[in-house]
């Protein structure tokens, strides 16, 4: 059974977790000359960081899609249909904090297009899991492709990031900013996350199953 999976960004933040000005005095940088490089730099550390902790800092929206077949093979069918606080196994969606769906999930095959209704989400753990009912397997036969529409994030503004995730995107911009040179003369940027950056984010990782 293909269980090939895939993520992709379907709207970016509207900010960043750190302003120019707050980038620029934790730099001890007083002109206006590398606004424009902080400002990218800003953005290269945010995503290091997420990319790490399997986090979105800012609410953005993100599509992730997978076979179907694989998607309600790993349900618990139970979950739908007894009160149960907790569904074993499930689909993780990829990115937490989870906030909510863009409608429901939806199947693509050969006979064209339908929303599943038949779903429910357990949002009680770090990493939120889809799970399809049995209503949905009927039709799937292990064919078709899964697509999932969602939100996650923090919240909308900097001040709902966690501060240690914060003080990390400065650590790693400083890392970025002070190997500018290197990345002038030699073609590559240095590795934001060193070792204290990731001892103060690591608490975050998300723990995802094998």
């Amino acid at each position: 059974m293909d269980s090939q999976m895939g993520l992709r960004q379907k709207e970016a933040p509207l900010c960043e977790p750190i302003t120019l000005e707050q980038a620029k005095v934790f730099l001890r940088i007083d002109h206006t000359e590398d606004d424009h490089l902080i400002r990218r730099l800003i953005k290269t550390a945010r995503q290091s960081i997420e990319s790490f902790t399997g986090r979105a800092l800012i609410r953005q929206c993100w599509t992730f899609s997978l076979n179907a077949g694989f998607a309600y093979a790993n349900s618990d069918v139970r979950y739908l249909s007894r009160n149960q606080s907790r569904g074993e196994r499930g689909i993780e969606l990829p990115k937490s904090p989870f906030l909510e769906l863009v409608g429901p999930p939806r199947m693509v095959d050969n006979y064209g297009e339908r929303d599943i209704q038949d779903y429910r989400l357990d949002t009680a753990g770090r990493v939120a899991h889809m799970h399809l009912g049995s209503s949905a397997g009927k039709f799937l036969q292990g064919r078709g492709e899964l697509f999932v529409h969602f939100w996650a994030g923090y919240g909308e503004e900097a001040e709902d990031v966690p501060e240690p995730l914060r003080q990390g995107i400065l650590m790693a911009l400083v890392s970025l900013y002070d190997g500018r040179a290197a990345a002038n003369d030699l073609g590559f940027m240095p590795k934001p996350l060193d070792e204290g950056v990731i001892q103060l984010i690591k608490p975050y990782r998300a723990q995802r199953a094998l």
